[in-house]
């Protein structure tokens, strides 16, 4: 699973508990997720979900180049920020630039 946009960590949350050993998130912000006061993550859940936090950009393609493996790999990208249609319209082009596995659910949540 990919998660684009950390903030407090409540997805991240709610993803761990439909998450079995053999899969791993990675959820990406461009703020660490200690820095955010409400933070519902905890340090453990690093190594008890197999769980990393990747501060990194998507909307710029040289970012996303840089993790088109672990893209590729992935079976749902859940994007859930920063929520402005230029990010979201640049993250789209930039995953036809580098391709996603057939089958992958791409799930944008807008409020």
């Amino acid at each position: 699973i990919i998660e684009i946009g950390t903030f407090t960590g409540l997805s991240s949350l709610g993803f761990f508990h439909v998450m079995n050993k053999d899969h791993s998130l990675h959820s990406f912000d461009i703020v660490p997720w200690n820095d955010f006061a409400e933070t519902v993550l905890l340090e453990e859940d690093f190594e008890r979900f197999n769980y990393k936090q990747v501060l990194s950009d998507l909307g710029h393609l040289e970012n996303t180049l840089k993790y088109k493996e672990l893209l590729n790999e992935a079976d749902l990208i859940f994007c859930d920020g920063p929520k402005d249609g230029h990010f979201e319209k640049n993250l789209i082009l930039n995953f036809e630039k580098v391709g996603l596995k057939d089958g992958c659910i791409l799930f944008f949540v807008y409020n």
